[in-house]
């Protein structure tokens, strides 16, 4: 059904969007190095402001990338659309706990080092601070 050139063409472009740091990876990382790797994984999976960023983030990669990986004459492309967007999904998946363990993990260690112990709460709360303006600015206008 898909090509192998398209496939790996796909595969290089989802790979590149969702190892590049965004909302939700601050969000994640924050909340492993706060309360654990567990935490991270949580947020991963899409509990609370995460999952806003990543249907954003899901939205977007499907209207504006993920048509082109389809081949039309290739017959199926309502169900290549659904393998590539599940496909999608599962790297976003994958690379958010890759994210969050190595954050859990850097955050256990660096809890024992009282420098960071003091810098930590300013950290964390600057990113929540941070996301808080990001939903606030994109939000829709109300009247």
């Amino acid at each position: 059904m898909l090509d192998t050139s398209r496939l790996t063409l796909f595969l290089i472009t989802a790979f590149v969007i969702l190892v590049t740091p965004g909302p939700a990876v601050l969000y994640i990382i924050a909340r492993s190095v706060d309360q654990g790797r567990l935490a991270g994984i949580v947020s991963t999976l899409g509990v609370g402001i995460g999952t806003m960023f990543h249907v954003a983030a899901a939205a977007l990669f499907f209207l504006a990338f993920l048509p082109q990986f389809i081949d039309v004459p290739r017959g199926h492309a309502t169900l290549q659309m659904i393998l590539l967007g599940l496909l999608f999904v599962v790297m976003g998946i994958f690379s958010d706990g890759v994210w969050a363990l190595f954050a859990g993990s850097a955050g256990s260690w660096l809890k024992n080092h009282l420098g960071f112990l003091r810098a930590q709460r300013y950290f964390s709360g600057s990113v929540f601070i941070a996301l808080g303006v990001i939903m606030a600015v994109s939000g829709q206008n109300r009247k």
